[in-house]
């Protein structure tokens, strides 16, 4: 697939590398615990398993020159299967240096293609918010808002829950404290009672 001189292919071992460097690009633009720094390891230790699921595909954009300038990822939405269709996710990456140059359309065409061929009923896309030039590229191609969606890290959400879990704890442990004395009473009760009928049984005389 060519036009200007791109051509887009199916990612190979060597591309992983670039991979991994155009999504350190977009890492600082991506909302929520992805702002922080990009993770460390190689492009195969990082990106090795997606060339080896038969769900996943990733494709690579070159220039004329051989240089990686794109990069698309490709996950079957196993969500939409079990609703009784077909979606395809798919995060895309085009190098700042490269914009305005075809390779993003390249990068859908492609995309199209492939969903396409899958038998994919739609293709989503994620873009970051404050992303405006994206979102207006995509508008044009025909993709429209399907939903909000917000972020949390775990840690962020596990501080959150925190109050209200802690509530819960001292609502238990309020509960155990009162039912103590009547735990207690109860058994002074009963050895009241136990004292009463051997008394009452003791032989007289």
């Amino acid at each position: 697939m060519t036009r200007c001189g791109i051509v887009v292919r199916p990612a190979e071992r060597d591309d992983l590398d670039a991979v991994a460097r155009l999504v350190d690009l977009v890492v600082p633009t991506m909302p929520g615990p992805r702002q922080a720094a990009a993770r460390t390891g190689t492009g195969e230790e990082r990106f090795g398993r997606l060339l080896d699921d038969p769900d996943t595909q990733m494709l690579v954009a070159c220039l004329a020159d051989g240089t990686r300038a794109g990069a698309a990822m490709l996950s079957v939405d196993a969500v939409s299967i079990a609703l009784g269709g077909l979606i395809m996710s798919v995060v895309l990456i085009v190098d700042e240096d490269a914009r305005q140059r075809g390779v993003g359309r390249e990068l859908v065409s492609a995309v199209a293609r492939y969903a396409d061929e899958a038998g994919a009923d739609a293709v989503t896309v994620s873009l970051p918010s404050s992303n405006r030039e994206a979102h207006r590229f995509f508008s044009r191609l025909g993709f429209v808002p399907l939903a909000t969606n917000r972020i949390a890290s775990v840690s962020q959400l596990m501080r959150a829950l925190a109050p209200s879990e802690i509530a819960a704890e001292r609502r238990q442990s309020v509960l155990l404290r009162a039912r103590r004395p009547f735990r207690r009473r109860s058994a002074a009760l009963a050895d009241a009672r136990m004292a009463a009928t051997v008394w009452v049984d003791r032989p007289v005389g």
